[in-house]
């Protein structure tokens, strides 16, 4: 049976249920993860013949292009912290005779995802929903009440003239503030509550938008009224302390200092505080999302680079050709690399920017040789490198796993986390040598028929090409932070 909603205890579920298996930080940057990959593969898949349900991600799974009048579905997205628990279940959508997809009550895709919800989680979450639910409304009561006493309170003392004096007139700004307390917070929990109404759109989707601008409004009134509670609070206590202690007192000269505590003061803590939500956690609440981390056997990839800000230059990609590596005789330092010894010295020697060479501004020199034959095993050579080349390992098993590769998730990777065989020298020795960061993509034994009357275009292997170029493409676009 189909569910025509996503009910909003989904959202506590797909990110609480996160603390058993992984942080809901991780299971964000996991999702982020998913959907670039399904991105990737919606751009590079082949337009489909004919009236089709059009290709798309809809924030919660990843669906390609659909035969009309059929039912499709797609296997559990991996991104869920339970999806070892419901690996054989399948997201399902009907796409129409029309080759459009059949929309539910709402407007939007109809989408069963029953057999991908958690079924160790669902009684507990939605318990403490409820406890939740009992909470939220118990101070709803409460500020309500509040609220009203409050009001009635400040009628008083503002009709009455005899009630007009400093006391009064403090205990009158201290009933403001919590006036004001009480109606951003009901504000608050409104716009939150029309925010996460009942509606088909995926809790992670909620999680990654910015918060609308009333929300962050009254969250901002919230902070500054209760800065403003207790700077009236001090103002009480400095008032009945100035009263007994000083005999000749006169409240009014006061006043003013009074009203810049009370309604000054939380300005200087609040502003700040603005200022940081705004630059690190402006998520709706939510902690801003770090930079996905796959995880990979052996660890976990450290954050990518952003090597624009840091250098304070635009990273671009740019593509050497290098030849006359093969020695005329022995291969020695002298005989053997010879374009590449060439280049290396120019770059070496060419003025780029007011500090550097061509040289010092290249961020990383990525040597492809010999590959194209079937089952390559590609290693880690250079410790320095050895973060990009976890994010291949890991590009590789997104792509596999998401069926993007013309290789099988079970099959041999071509990135292999075991220690390489031994030393290649190759083109980048001369870079290498200059202090370029080297990232060595070379199979490790070489193919079988290197350096034979073999070595010819039948031996290529044009799935394995494919796949190559796929975890190459994503891998730039990643360096390049597009």
């Amino acid at each position: 049976m189909g569910h025509w909603a996503m009910p909003p205890p989904l959202l506590s579920q797909v990110l609480h249920g996160a603390e058993e298996e992984r942080s809901a930080q991780a299971t964000l940057a996991a999702w982020h993860q998913y959907r670039h990959a399904c991105e990737l593969r919606l751009h590079l898949d082949p337009p489909a013949p004919g009236p089709v349900c059009n290709r798309s991600f809809d924030m919660y799974a990843c669906w390609g292009d659909a035969v009309p009048n059929t039912t499709v579905t797609v296997p559990c997205p991996w991104y869920l912290p339970w999806h070892h628990r419901v690996q054989g279940g399948v997201v399902a959508r009907h796409c129409g005779p029309d080759g459009r997809w059949v929309l539910d009550e709402t407007g939007r895709p109809w989408r069963d995802h029953s057999q991908c919800q958690d079924p160790a989680q669902e009684q507990p979450l939605q318990r403490q929903a409820w406890l939740l639910e009992q909470f939220r409304l118990l101070y709803t009561v409460g500020y309500s009440l509040s609220l009203v006493a409050l009001l009635l309170a400040l009628l008083l003392l503002l009709t009455f003239r005899r009630l007009h004096c400093t006391r009064n007139f403090i205990h009158a700004n201290l009933f403001l503030s919590f006036v004001l307390r009480a109606g951003a917070i009901l504000t608050r929990d409104a716009l939150l509550r029309r925010r996460l109404r009942p509606g088909p759109a995926h809790p992670l989707q909620l999680v990654g938008q910015e918060a609308v601008a009333s929300c962050r409004l009254a969250q901002v009134v919230t902070q500054y009224c209760v800065g403003a509670n207790y700077g009236w609070l001090l103002a009480e206590g400095l008032f009945l302390h100035k009263l007994l202690v000083l005999v000749a007192f006169s409240g009014r000269r006061c006043l003013p200092a009074f009203l810049l505590l009370g309604w000054g003061a939380p300005v200087l803590f609040v502003v700040p505080w603005v200022v940081a939500r705004y630059l690190y956690e402006n998520e709706g609440g939510h902690p801003h999302p770090t930079p996905p981390l796959p995880q990979v056997p052996g660890g976990v990839l450290p954050p990518p680079v952003t090597l624009g800000s840091q250098q304070g230059a635009e990273v671009t990609l740019q593509l050497l050709f290098l030849d006359g590596e093969e020695a005329f005789g022995d291969w020695s330092a002298t005989d053997s690399l010879y374009g590449a010894r060439h280049l290396a010295a120019q770059m070496a020697t060419t003025r780029h920017g007011p500090h550097g060479t061509q040289l010092t501004a290249m961020s990383l020199l990525v040597l492809l040789d010999l590959l194209g034959a079937r089952h390559p095993a590609i290693h880690s050579h250079f410790t320095r490198t050895h973060h990009w080349f976890l994010r291949l390992v890991a590009i590789e098993q997104r792509l596999r796993r998401l069926g993007l590769l013309h290789a099988a998730p079970q099959d041999q990777p071509f990135f292999r986390l075991s220690p390489a065989p031994g030393p290649v020298e190759d083109d980048h020795v001369p870079f290498l040598q200059r202090g370029v960061p080297i990232l060595h993509l070379i199979p490790t034994p070489f193919p079988r028929v290197w350096h034979t009357l073999e070595d010819t275009e039948d031996n290529l292997h044009p799935p394995t090409v494919e796949d190559l170029c796929k975890i190459l493409v994503t891998f730039v676009a990643e360096f390049l932070q597009l």
